[in-house]
Order: C-alpha cells, then structure tokens, then sequence
C-alpha cells in the first residue's frame, strides 16, 4: 500500500522483525536501508504525532461508518473498538481497527466483505465476535461504542 508493505498490526509480522531485529543487531538492520530512507521515516513518525488528534477523529469516523453498517445490515447491537484508537498512546504504522461485538453472527464473511468498502484506501478494519472464541481479548482499554 503506497509503496509499503501491508502488515496492519499482526502480532506474527511484528514479532519476527523484532526476533531479526534482535538476531542480527540494530547496527547491521539500519545499513539495509540508506540513511535518506530512515530520516524519511522518521519525520513521518513525527508527522503522524503531530496530527495524532486529526488522525484519531478519522478513525473514530471509520468506526462509527463500520458499526452502523454492522448494526443496520446484520443485527449487531454490542459493540466496541480496541487496539490503538480508544487509547491516549498515538497511532502508528503498526496501528490496526479491531471492532468487537458480543452477538454469534452467523454470516461473519459477508460482514468482514461489507467492512472492507468502508474506506478502501486504509488497512482493514477486523470484527471479531467475544463469544465465538476467535481470539482471546485481554482485560485491557475496551471502548464500547
């Protein structure tokens, strides 16, 4: 996605960086790039901090769009965000949009499709049900919307 790599916050992805990261050192990761290439990042990480406010009412935006397609198109009632965006920490090139509801829905694939035409230019936006056992969720920040 513009010229980037899609790893949208895959706990997976992130932990084998971190694990080669660790192998081979930070010195010798850093010269795999040119310093141009770091310095660019960097001040887009600055970047995304400073519009953090902006950034984050565009997410909630997001949310509140693929909840109403959820509630009006397949019945959910219950739901809430985690990850990143109910959280004051800002977000990131790791940030993902995970929307929970407590209801069984029997035709998740047809809402998981629905939610990818929220806003196509951005990663995914995931649904996962609490009670269907798709993934544990921690006792952590929970939003409810």
């Amino acid at each position: 996605m513009d010229g980037k790599p899609l790893i949208e916050s895959r706990l997976g992805t992130r932990n084998v960086l971190a694990m080669l990261m660790m192998t081979f050192g930070l010195t010798s990761v850093v010269k795999l790039l040119p310093p141009q290439a770091w310095i660019q990042g960097l001040r887009q990480r600055l970047e995304w901090e400073r519009h953090n406010a902006e950034r984050k009412d565009e997410w909630r935006e997001i949310a509140q769009q693929a909840a109403e397609i959820l509630r009006r198109d397949f019945g959910v009632e219950r739901l809430g965000v985690i990850g990143d965006l109910p959280t004051p920490q800002p977000l990131n090139y790791w940030s993902g949009m995970t929307l929970v509801y407590w209801e069984t829905l029997e035709n998740s694939w047809q809402a998981y499709d629905a939610l990818r035409t929220v806003d196509p230019g951005r990663p995914s936006i995931y649904a996962m049900g609490i009670n269907v056992g798709l993934r544990q969720i921690s006792a952590g920040k929970l939003s409810v919307t």
